[in-house]
Parts: structure tokens; sequence; C-alpha cells
């Protein structure tokens, strides 16, 4: 229960969820939010179609020249799977297209 707790008490500390393809923006009227950080929620996945997911964001950063830190903390948990990224924009909608995005 604690560690739930503290898992919504990090999640609300970064801007907006990413929820679908036509990218729709969570909370975004936070206050105290780092800037172009997002949290990047999947749908009900299995563990190889999230790490597919992981292999396709990680190959599609590293063609990117971005003065952003790309991918941080991966959630990968019976009901939540997702990951935390520092991107702009361009790259935001692009991540958003895939249809496991929730």
């Amino acid at each position: 229960m604690h560690f739930s707790k503290s898992l919504v008490a990090l999640a609300a500390c970064f801007l907006p969820l990413i929820a679908s393809a036509e990218l729709k923006l969570r909370n975004a009227d936070a206050k105290n939010v780092k800037a172009n950080s997002y949290i990047v929620v999947y749908n009900d996945i299995d563990d190889s179609t999230f790490e597919s997911e992981m292999f396709g964001v990680h190959s599609f950063l590293s063609r990117r020249d971005s003065t952003f830190r790309g991918m941080g903390h991966k959630y990968k948990m019976p009901t939540f799977k997702g990951y935390q990224i520092e991107a702009d924009m361009d790259t935001v909608n692009k991540i958003s297209e895939s249809s496991h995005v929730s």
C-alpha cells in the first residue's frame, strides 16, 4: 500500500500523462513540475510487448539529435507499465502514436 501511494506521488510530480494517439496531456495545469518531463503509460500489455516498445523507443531516441535526457525510470508492474521521459514535443507526439500507449 505504501508503495502504491509513493508511485502516485511520484507520478503527480511529473507534468502530464500521455493519453492517446491524439496526444492528450493530463494535469497540464500542474505547478512545480519539471519542464519537458512526461510519464508514458501503456495499456494493459504483456512483458514481451512492453520490452519491444522499450526497444523501439530507445532506437527512435538514438536517431534523434536532442539536448533532452531521454528515457528515465521504467515502471514495470503487473497492472502498470510505463516510463518517465524528458523530451521535446515532436518526440512525445511520435511516441504517443503507438497503439499500446494508453
